[in-house]
């Protein structure tokens, strides 16, 4: 549990930025999870698409906003769901991630598609990528998943007073 000030905010606050890539249609709900649940747990900086993004803006606008998200970011959180191999947002994410080679990229696989191992490929315009290939965690739940994250000792070791 985080230790908190009198003011009820987290005594600790994570000074890196994080992003958080997930498949909307499969995965909103747990990505949103993980946004808030790092937000009680003192990192101010995580972007997630349907919290960050100013409402009314043209595809070209949000599209400019998540790419200075992305650059921005220190740390990558891949929540890999059963659609998240298929959509076209998740692997532009993903390969510009993939591209700022000094930051940490975190996968959580779903339990439902841990075994299933075309799943955990995914084809980035020919370019096969193995999700295994990055540091891999599972979970069952949403609540399993936010465990996981805080738990990942290189995302947010501080916390754990």
């Amino acid at each position: 549990m985080t230790r908190r000030a009198r003011n009820g905010k987290p005594k600790f606050q994570d000074p890196r930025k994080f992003f958080i890539i997930y498949d909307r249609d499969s995965a909103w709900d747990l990505a949103k999870h993980v946004h808030d649940g790092l937000h009680r747990h003192g990192v101010v900086d995580v972007f997630l698409d349907t919290e960050d993004l100013e409402e009314g803006l043209s595809e070209p606008e949000w599209r400019a906003q998540r790419d200075e998200a992305i650059e921005k970011a220190d740390v990558f959180i891949f929540v890999v769901t059963t659609g998240a191999s298929a959509s076209d947002e998740v692997k532009y994410e993903l390969k510009k991630a993939r591209e700022r080679k000094e930051k940490i990229i975190k996968a959580f696989v779903h339990v439902h598609i841990w075994d299933v191992k075309p799943e955990h490929i995914i084809d980035m315009d020919g370019e096969k990528i193995d999700i295994m290939d990055f540091q891999v965690r599972r979970f069952e739940n949403k609540y399993d998943l936010l465990r996981e994250v805080v738990d990942s000792a290189s995302i947010v070791r501080a916390l754990r007073f």
